[in-house]
């Protein structure tokens, strides 16, 4: 199960971002949920730090994991 503190913050960090803020090609604009930019053994350190999160719709989370976006927009750190 996930963190229960991470729940919590999540739903309210979505709340105040209720669009998403990736826009990428085939956005579906509201957005439910929530990307962690940095990736490996960072992402355990700034899991959770909501200043490195984005909102983002589905369409858009899948696009900056499976194509070179996330890097070359600086979505994706690593």
């Amino acid at each position: 199960k996930e963190n229960p503190e991470y729940q919590k913050l999540r739903k309210t960090f979505l709340s105040k971002h209720p669009m998403c803020q990736a826009r990428l090609p085939g956005c579906m604009m509201k957005a439910s949920e929530v990307h962690h930019k940095y990736a490996g053994s960072d992402r355990a350190i700034h899991y959770l730090d909501e200043s490195s999160w984005m909102a983002v719709c589905p369409v858009c989370h899948r696009l900056i994991h499976d194509t070179t976006i996330g890097k070359e927009m600086n979505f994706l750190i690593k």
